[in-house]
């Protein structure tokens, strides 16, 4: 497979590894080894017939007791036939609509998740303890081995390493157990050989997943978007055909093809951002130096920055090894939130931020168990990690900064108790606590729900420069014929009213123009108010027509729709530009505009209410309709934690403090 391969150097590095075996992955103590034997029931005898199939090869004694000893825990569907012939179907439809467009592809997957074949996944799960097959086990043993031992860098991948980041029989549950290390060893290589006699580069794997991470993103072409469907497509044949997918399909496909190819490379991830919900998955590879570098699978490659300024409480790397401290939680009967009733994850927070360690003060009545800590995720907390209470304190490692905490704990059924007053933890180390100050009231004014994310602020930043004009002539000539009404110069991601200046006289052609390259006249709504504050009819929308790359639901029309999340996307880059024929002269007092977006702008009619956190709960300050595109609240207590919610529509909404007016 590959040319330079220091043979000599390899097993130097195996017999090295072998002698630091009772340090290494493999957990030597007989109970462990003979628990999961146990664990596996009548399919005992075919992991004893791995066991002595390998009894001659000390290493891979080793990594199959490795393999073993892990094994509870980690599981496959049980309707295993029913498993194939849901994929058969699947690779069936998924081939069908390659060449679709998005809403064709989609209800292309909607349609195979109620499909018949998909009550497969109703039977339940099965240990792969209690499946797998000697042969299997071997082969992938064997097929692991060879990857490592002739990549190029094997000899820098210690055993310890190989076992949890090339060994494993699978990357994720539910994976079906077929022969994926053949089927993609040799698929998306690229052009990897070009480093094998590369001095700098031969004895680490960064540039070959560099090449093969761009390989599988040209392949592919991924796009994010994320369902809600039940079933996972967990196989790889079908993961190759998705039309699109979350980060943790692409992250999938990823740790596939590179350990095929004996990359070692693993899946992290975080389990809720530290300033909003949901999480996200990625890579890293190990490199020579020991170090991780993180990628997006198919996405990006390692090198190139990846979520950035995204605050992070937590991160977790998936492992195959079983975390003991983390399955102990299981112990005793009580309630496990979901983030930790898998065992198979280690904190590695430390590897990505700067962290500090927290202690954390508990009320009377709190002397045992686990506590959690958690971060906000709309109007709940979720969990981002545990600790065991020790004379009414826990103590939590590793956390993250500038994110908003608090403590809870579970009873039997799972109901939350808040401990702790929510809290910032500040760079350098100080804690601040966030309580209301009931005694004290003031008026709040908003215009958001939610956070600005970077594509918001890039999109609403288009609408810089673009200009309102009236004329009489529905071609707009230059010159007398055509009045400049507004320039625009605020693109803040909120709807705007602007004033009309008296001068402009009436007229029955408006539009809005925006001539700055790379733009595509992105926009939103238009709305225009007469002179008694009415708002007036648009007889026929004009401007440029079609959409770019023939997006439905993107042509000029949607800007006078009166749905935020539609938007104007012309197919010109500059010099597009979408308008009103009123069929008569109009004259103009107000016009609101608002940018393209994510729906998350107050708007007039919805109905809103504001809630505080205070004796950990959430408190209702006050519900009202919005009447303009600001809406304001009287009588919040001071200082408080607030939370702005959308009872008409939407689910995005955020915890906030509010303090000198913003």
């Amino acid at each position: 497979m590959f040319r330079n391969i220091n043979s000599r150097l390899l097993y130097a590095t195996s017999l090295l590894a072998t002698a630091l075996l009772v340090v290494g992955c493999a957990d030597r103590r007989p109970d462990r080894l003979e628990k999961a034997l146990a664990a596996a029931g009548d399919n005992r005898q075919e992991l004893e017939a791995v066991l002595t199939h390998y009894e001659g090869d000390s290493l891979k004694l080793e990594a199959a007791k490795f393999l073993i000893i892990n094994m509870p825990g980690h599981f496959s569907y049980r309707d295993s036939e029913g498993e194939a012939r849901f994929y058969a179907t699947a690779d069936s439809v998924l081939r069908s609509v390659k060449d679709g467009d998005f809403d064709r592809k989609l209800g292309a997957m909607d349609s195979l998740m109620r499909s018949p074949t998909a009550r497969f996944a109703a039977s339940g799960y099965v240990d792969d303890v209690k499946i797998i097959t000697a042969d299997y086990l071997i082969r992938n043993i064997d097929l692991a081995f060879d990857a490592w031992r002739q990549a190029p860098w094997g000899s820098g991948v210690s055993f310890e390493d190989f076992c949890e980041t090339i060994l494993p029989y699978k990357t994720a549950e539910l994976q079906p157990l077929n022969d994926w290390r053949t089927a993609l060893a040799d698929r998306f290589r690229g052009d990897m050989e070009q480093w094998d006699h590369c001095s700098v580069y031969n004895d680490s794997p960064v540039m070959f997943c560099v090449d093969v991470n761009k390989v599988l993103r040209d392949s592919l072409a991924p796009a994010i978007h994320v369902t809600d469907h039940s079933i996972k497509i967990s196989n790889y044949p079908q993961q190759l055909l998705l039309p699109f997918g979350a980060c943790s399909d692409y992250s999938d496909i990823a740790v596939q093809t590179m350990r095929s190819k004996g990359m070692p490379v693993v899946k992290d991830f975080v389990p809720t951002w530290g300033y909003r919900a949901p999480g996200h998955q990625w890579n890293a590879v190990r490199d020579a130096d020991g170090s991780w570098m993180p990628f997006g699978g198919v996405l990006t490659d390692p090198g190139q920055p990846g979520m950035l300024c995204e605050r992070k409480a937590k991160v977790y790397r998936s492992t195959y090894a079983r975390n003991d401290r983390i399955a102990a939680l299981s112990t005793g009967g009580a309630y496990v939130p979901s983030a930790f009733r898998s065992p198979f994850q280690r904190d590695v927070t430390s590897e990505y931020i700067k962290c500090t360690d927290v202690e954390v003060a508990l009320p009377d009545g709190v002397e045992e168990g686990y506590v959690y800590l958690a971060v906000s995720d709309r109007d709940q907390w979720t969990p981002v990690d545990f600790a065991g209470v020790s004379r009414r304190k826990a103590r939590f490692t590793d956390v993250g900064f500038n994110c908003v905490y608090t403590v809870v704990r579970y009873d039997s059924r799972g109901k939350t108790e808040v401990l702790t007053p929510p809290f910032v933890l500040h760079p350098d180390g100080t804690r601040e606590d966030i309580v209301a100050d009931t005694d004290c009231r003031e008026k709040v004014e908003l215009n958001r729900k939610y956070l600005v994310f970077p594509h918001v602020a890039s999109f609403t930043h288009r609408m810089k420069g673009g200009v309102f004009e009236a004329s009489d002539m529905p071609d707009f000539p230059k010159g007398t014929a055509t009045e400049t009404a507004w320039r625009i110069t605020d693109t803040a991601p909120y709807a705007h009213d602007i004033k009309i200046n008296d001068s402009i006289r009436a007229h029955r052609y408006w539009r809005y123009i925006q001539n700055r390259r790379w733009t595509h006249c992105n926009i939103a709504e238009i709305q225009f108010f007469d002179r008694e504050g009415n708002e007036l009819k648009v007889e026929k929308v004009i401007g440029t027509p079609g959409s770019f790359g023939g997006k439905k639901k993107a042509s000029g029309k949607e800007v006078f729709d009166g749905d935020p999340l539609t938007s104007f996307d012309a197919p010109l880059d500059s010099g597009a530009w979408v308008g009103a024929d009123f069929g008569h002269p109009v004259d103009i007092a107000r016009i609101r505009y608002l940018g393209r977006g994510d729906g998350n702008a107050i708007e007039e009619g919805d109905k809103y209410e504001l809630l505080y956190f205070g004796d950990g709960k959430w408190v209702s300050i006050d519900t009202k309709v919005a009447d303009s595109t600001t809406i304001t609240f009287n009588d919040v207590p001071c200082k408080a934690l607030l939370l702005l919610r959308d009872l008409t529509k939407g689910r995005e909404e955020r915890i906030f403090n509010y303090r000198d007016g913003r």
